[in-house]
């Protein structure tokens, strides 16, 4: 028998750290920012966007993943960046 393995919700903020601020990294921050305030729908984020499958094909049971699973919000990112120059 599988033990059920219990994950605990997301508390609080969840730091990003990323070396570097060049385009990607703007890019990527802008993008939460755009998501977080509305302007933009998080396309390409499997985190938001993507469904599980539950079961069966048969069984209709694919939530969104950001529902199934206790993942920190968009709003809880919080990002640092360095560059050396």
């Amino acid at each position: 028998m599988k033990e059920i393995t219990k994950i605990a919700p997301a508390e609080g903020k969840l730091g990003i750290l990323i070396p570097g601020m060049g385009a990607v990294t703007t890019t990527f921050i802008a993008g939460v920012e755009a998501v977080r305030r509305g302007l933009a729908k998080p396309i390409g984020s499997v985190t938001q966007l993507a469904t599980i499958r539950l079961g069966k094909r048969t069984e209709n049971r694919s939530p969104l993943i950001k529902d199934f699973i206790p993942l920190a919000s968009l709003n809880d990112l919080t990002f640092g960046t360095w560059d050396n120059l």
